[in-house]
């Protein structure tokens, strides 16, 4: 590139030299642009359905808010897409990110792009221990789950208690005892609170283990078991729930909507912004700064109001959820 200057004037001169320096600027912001485009947040998607789209939409506007788009480019997949490319080899370049929504496609990503970084969103706890336990200890997997923690199930049951001394909270969940620390994690410092809990077992009679808990409980907490389970549980659970008056809290809308008081679960839209907050917070540090597997942020509560009325129950969907919010310091 050549400048031509008139005269001697140190005017042209200043202007010269600004002009040149102002290009080098350019030059390297560009640089700067193509080596981030070379890295990649690739994110799969289970199937087509709805919600995982939805949760994948949420999380490219949630890495557009926070800044990450320019840092990476992000491309969206199907799971049979990425199947039909027959090889992980294809899709990924150094510094590429899998960002997986929903357990099948974390399934195919941690056994097939074995050299990628992966973030696991849309998964429970459960789907994602089985899923990692053959990976290899090398490989860098982390995951958002879409369980809710027991101290927030707890502190959402304490919320609607009324007069119950001691308050009495019965938790049904497949191989809840097995997770080691989760009931420690929910502990409260009200010395009048008593936590039972049941885990259901493929071999056993789900109302000899659902019944004296429910007659015995002053509220009814349900997590996420195998689909199994819920379809098998769910009617019992809710029709012990109206013999003996008991509210439930479900883990999903479809669970209010079936005859639970309230259910307190993540939405695609805050897998979403949970997925996009953890791979913002990781691109912001170094690149080994991988943050470990951890429950979601953000929450949505939803309450059958027909259910309130026969508990004789007057409750407030956005009054709780701002009183849960403010308790764990949001």
């Amino acid at each position: 590139m050549h400048f031509f200057l008139s005269g001697n004037s140190v005017r042209h001169r200043i202007a010269y030299v600004k002009y040149a320096v102002a290009a080098g600027l350019f030059l390297s912001l560009c640089w700067t642009e193509i080596t981030f485009a070379s890295q990649k947040i690739i994110v799969i998607t289970s199937s087509e359905l709805p919600a995982y789209q939805l949760a994948a939409t949420t999380l490219g506007r949630q890495l557009a808010e926070n800044g990450s788009s320019s840092a990476y480019t992000t491309e969206f997949w199907l799971l049979n897409e990425v199947k039909a490319k027959g090889t992980a080899a294809t899709m990924t370049e150094k510094n590429s990110v899998i960002v997986t929504v929903g357990s099948a496609a974390a399934d195919y990503a941690v056994h097939n792009f074995v050299d990628s970084q992966i973030v696991c969103s849309f998964i429970t706890r459960n789907a994602f221990n089985t899923i990692t336990a053959d990976a290899s200890a090398e490989n860098a997997i982390t995951a958002v789950f879409i369980d809710q923690p027991i101290k927030r199930l707890i502190q959402m049951s304490t919320l609607i208690r009324k007069d119950q001394s001691p308050y009495k909270i019965g938790m049904l969940s497949q191989k809840f005892l097995a997770e080691p620390g989760l009931l420690n994690e929910g502990a409260t410092a009200n010395n009048d609170i008593e936590i039972n809990s049941a885990t259901l077992l493929l071999t056993g009679n789900p109302i000899k283990q659902i019944e004296p808990l429910m007659k015995n409980s002053d509220v009814f907490i349900v997590r996420p078991n195998t689909s199994l389970f819920n379809r098998l549980v769910a009617k019992l659970v809710l029709q012990l729930s109206m013999r003996y008056k008991t509210p439930v809290i479900g883990f999903s809308e479809k669970y209010a909507k079936a005859g639970a008081l309230l259910s307190l679960y993540a939405s695609p839209e805050n897998i979403g912004v949970d997925t996009g907050i953890i791979l913002s917070e990781w691109i912001g540090a170094s690149p080994n700064s991988m943050p470990a597997p951890r429950d979601g942020r953000e929450f949505s509560l939803v309450i059958n109001p027909r259910i309130a009325r026969k508990l004789r129950m007057e409750l407030d969907a956005e009054q709780l959820q701002s009183m849960l919010k403010k308790k764990e310091g949001k």
